[in-house]
Formats: C-alpha cells, structure tokens, sequence
C-alpha cells in the first residue's frame, strides 16, 4: 500500500506542478496572441490588383500560343504547314504591327511555343488583336482560322492572373468556324499598374514581417501550452507503462509504477487500458504487477467481469491457471466471476422452469 500511496503523491505533485506552470503560462500567451491579432487586423494598403474600375494606360500586352490543335488539313496528304499571324490592329482596322511565327511542316498538332510582347499607348483602347493560322503554300498561303481578341477587355486584367485557354477558330466570314483551337494565354501589364503594385508589396513585406516577428513568441508560447496540456492528461510515465505492458517487459513496467504511473490511464497511442492490454496478451506477471499496484479488474467488461473473462478463457495451460489463482486479488475476482456465473446459471434455469409451468 505503501508503493501505491507513493506512486499517487508523485502524480499528484507533478500534475500540481504542471498545472501552475500552465497557470504562469497563460497570461503570457493571451497578451501575445492580443498583440498578433491587433496586427493582423490592421487595414494594410489597398491592394491595386482588386481595384474595380481601371483605365488603360501605357504599357505591354504578351501574347503566348502554345500548341494548334486539331486544325485544318489544306494539304493533299491531308496534312497543313501551319504557322501564327498575330496583328494589331487600330480602331479603324488598320494594320499598326504584325508579327509571324516559324513554319511547322506537315502537322495539324503544331508545337508553336510563340511568345510576342506588343507595346501599347493610351491610345490602344479600341483596339484589335488578331491571331491567324495560315498553311504555308507555293503560291498563295491559305487562311485556316483566326480568334479575336478585343484589347479593351484587358485592362481589369493585371499580369500575374494569366489563364491558359482553349480558343475555337473561326473563319474570315464571321460566325463559322473553322476547324481547330488553339491553347493560348494573353496577359496586359501596364506601367502604372507595375508601379503600384511594387509599392503595394513593399508596403506589404513590412507589415508581414511585422507579423511574422509578433507570430513567433506566440507560437512558441502555443507550443509549450500544449505540450503542459499533454503531460497533464497524458503523462510520459504512463505512456513508458503502456509500452511495457505491449513489451511484455515486467520490469520496465515496474519502474514506470516506481515512477508514479497510473495503473488505470488510457493511452494516447492505443486508447486502452493498461490491464486490458496486459490481459489480452496472457501475460500473468504483468496483471499481477498492475493488480498489486491497484488496477481495476472490472473495468474490463460492461457484464461486470473482470480479467478472469478475458484472460482465463483465453489461457487453458494448467500452469498459468494455477499461478493466476495463487494470487489473492485474482482468485477474489475469480471466486467473484465464478458467483456472478452461478447466478446466471440459475436465473437461466429458473426462467426456463417459468416458461415450462405457464405452457
């Protein structure tokens, strides 16, 4: 009794201790979590990006076409030697700048990989972008299919939220397709809009590693509340129990007791208890050890048995029945299981005396 009252006064002291450390720790971890979140909910700078209305200014449209797809076959072998025409066009349709791409021989799957940077003024609203597929020939090329790009639709548009699209083709005569597509991206960067972005971000750094400086201190505070909080409902004596009781090791599981460990605690790992696990495994010493340092057996079954119905059952050796009976608390449980056995025998008995006299 000695052992199991010491055991319990070292659990005691050390959940007490755990527990004013906690109480020491928190004050400390609320401030610093009010000075994160004052921070954090600072207004930063507007983001330029999400602003609702823009108006074009000075600065560059790229256009990248990766691949043709499925496009048009001009040739007799039923093949095309397709190559890129992109044009920009002004208000009044007139050519302002055309650039071409090289010729991809007998593919209607070409791997055109074309990238053109166009440089626009604020005079470029209303503008066209015109992309034409055309089959190189001897004596006249011939048009396989264009898309049209409106460039005044580019202006909410910043660069960094470049989408990949798949563009049908469509022929000169407007409204009839042609045959094929094109994957493409079409991005607009102005020169204002670079500006304030970079004044945006630089702005933002600051703030997030204002942020970053304040987070630190909390998470480690965080950390070390959760790691009381641990020890606290999950106490490394008692985990070094449950992974003695799994080793089958007798004096390592003693050691953990010596220790102060909680023959009754669940583990975190396995969510059992200590005897249970001991009892299903048929190790004798190790519920004996856990019975003497004050288990209790008859949390083991919701019948109201306790590890005489899990181990017993499960043990037939002659040996082990008598070395498990020789110990006074599991020969207690077992004249006890023997008893509750007995009862129900004669409950079972009676009943069928009932049905029989009322038939």
């Amino acid at each position: 009794m000695n052992r199991m009252a010491d055991a319990k006064a070292k659990r005691a002291a050390r959940k007490a201790e755990l527990e004013k450390q906690l109480e020491e720790l928190m004050p400390i971890l609320r401030k610093a979590q009010a000075e994160y979140e004052e921070v954090r909910s600072r207004d930063g700078p507007p983001d330029p990006r999400k602003e609702k209305k823009k108006t074009p200014s000075k600065g560059k449209i790229t256009i990248h076409v990766e691949r043709g797809m499925n496009l048009l076959a001009c040739d007799i072998g039923g093949t095309s030697d397709p190559y890129l025409v992109i044009s920009v066009l002004d208000k009044d349709k007139k050519v302002v700048e055309s650039v071409k791409s090289p010729v991809f021989k007998k593919t209607l799957c070409p791997e055109f990989n074309f990238r053109h940077e166009f440089l626009v003024t604020d005079d470029y609203k209303g503008v066209t972008i015109k992309v034409e597929v055309m089959d190189k020939d001897l004596l006249k090329d011939d048009h396989m299919g264009q898309h049209i790009i409106l460039a005044e639709y580019l202006w909410p548009e910043d660069c960094k939220r470049v989408k990949v699209a798949e563009e049908v083709l469509f022929s000169k005569k407007g409204g009839v397709k042609a045959q094929g597509i094109l994957k493409m991206s079409v991005a607009y960067e102005s020169e204002e809009m670079r500006k304030k972005v970079t004044a945006y971000e630089a702005e933002e750094e600051v703030a997030s590693k204002a942020r970053r400086e304040l987070y630190k201190p909390k998470a480690e505070l965080e950390k070390q509340r959760d790691a009381i909080e641990e020890a606290i409902k999950f106490p490394p004596e008692d985990e070094e129990l449950i992974d003695a009781v799994l080793d089958d090791n007798v004096d390592r599981a003693k050691k953990a007791l010596d220790d102060g460990a909680d023959p009754m605690a669940r583990s975190k790992h396995t969510n059992t208890y200590m005897i249970h696990a001991a009892a299903t495994r048929q190790c004798v010493d190790m519920i004996i050890l856990l019975a003497d340092a004050g288990a209790n057996m008859h949390t083991l079954d919701g019948r109201g048995k306790g590890v005489n119905f899990l181990f017993m059952n499960k043990s037939p050796a002659y040996d082990l029945k008598q070395k498990y009976l020789a110990h006074p608390i599991l020969k207690s449980l077992n004249d006890e299981d023997e008893k509750i056995k007995a009862e129900l025998a004669a409950e079972k008995e009676q009943k069928k005396k009932d049905d029989a006299k009322y038939r």
